[in-house]
């Protein structure tokens, strides 16, 4: 549907590859252009532009999601999840604390940067739904503070100082435990090769890949937001923006399958091929394709404290997109 006035739109970095035409232009939005915006996706302190939906579209960790729009935050989501991994291989032991099992995190030290992300909401509810672990009894020593409230009784969280990292800390046997999203190959380096040290799943990938039947879903840990005021000015052009992430999607892939595209992967067009005929489509866009990874998202919120009661989709959602 042609836009009446054309507008500009922020657009952050989007470095994934399922992202990529759009971010180069192949695939566009009718009467939208699109123009690079900076805004992080964390939430380590106050960011009043995103609470105030000064901005038009930025990427958010999941994590955060329904706190901020419990705390009034001006913005409503798309069920875009252009970014996803498994919690399981960012669990790991100090080999000395005895942790052989889920439940034997109980009672134990556990470190994480920040205590509400993504990467610890998944790994949380993963532990207590599936693993049985009575995750209360984890003893959390985290470094960025919370920015959002709780709704009950906050978790009990020792904070440290941001030097040393979180990782160094529990090299440096401060902690029993990581959990905590991790995106440097460096200190997965130093993790994965500390003899003192092992993953609470060692073949995590072949665990994950358990959960993705179990559970129903390979779980995101990024979502797209939208400008509230932007969604109430023109409400259809949610809708726009999501079906051109679909479009680059379906594109990307299809660059993957004719082997013209994608990472520098040895075979990569058959490893593609060999994970759709196994788990079919791991990174679906809608709601009605990721249902059971939204209940669980707002299911685990909820047992975090992060929020009183389930949000309804339509207060987490843009309207444009609850029939996607």
């Amino acid at each position: 549907m042609a836009r009446e006035d054309a507008i500009d739109l922020g657009f952050p970095a989007l470095r994934y590859d399922i992202t990529l035409p759009l971010a180069d232009g192949r695939v566009g939005i009718d009467g939208v252009t699109l123009k690079p915006a900076k805004i992080s996706s964390m939430v380590f302190k106050d960011v009043p532009e995103m609470r105030e939906g000064r901005f038009g579209l930025a990427e958010l960790n999941l994590g955060y999601l329904c706190a901020a729009i419990a705390a009034g935050w001006k913005f409503v989501a798309l069920p875009v999840f252009a970014k996803r991994k498994g919690p399981l291989g960012f669990i790991f032991c100090r080999k000395s604390a005895g942790i052989a099992t889920p439940r034997d995190l109980e009672g134990t030290r556990v470190g994480t940067r920040q205590y509400r992300t993504a990467l610890t909401l998944w790994a949380r509810g993963w532990l207590a739904e599936h693993y049985g672990v009575d995750v209360a009894k984890l003893r959390w020593t985290a470094q960025v503070p919370e920015v959002f409230p709780f709704a009950g009784t906050p978790p009990a969280v020792d904070y440290v100082p941001p030097e040393p990292g979180i990782v160094e800390r529990f090299l440096a046997g401060e902690t029993d435990a990581l959990i905590t999203d991790i995106s440097d190959a460096a200190a997965f380096a130093r993790l994965e090769s500390d003899p003192g040290v092992h993953r609470l799943f060692p073949n995590y990938a072949g665990e994950e890949a358990r959960m993705v039947t179990e559970a129903g879903y390979y779980a995101p840990v990024h979502v797209m937001i939208l400008s509230r005021e932007r969604d109430e000015a023109d409400p259809s052009l949610a809708r726009c923006i999501f079906d051109a992430f679909v479009r680059a999607r379906q594109m990307a892939r299809d660059d993957v399958l004719s082997d013209r595209a994608g990472f520098a992967i040895a075979w990569l067009r058959d490893a593609v091929k060999a994970e759709e005929a196994r788990f079919g489509d791991l990174w679906p866009y809608g709601i009605g394709a990721n249902r059971k990874a939204i209940d669980a998202l707002i299911r685990y919120n909820v047992a975090d404290g992060a929020i009183r009661t389930a949000l309804p989709l339509e207060r987490i959602f843009a309207k444009g997109t609850l029939d996607t």
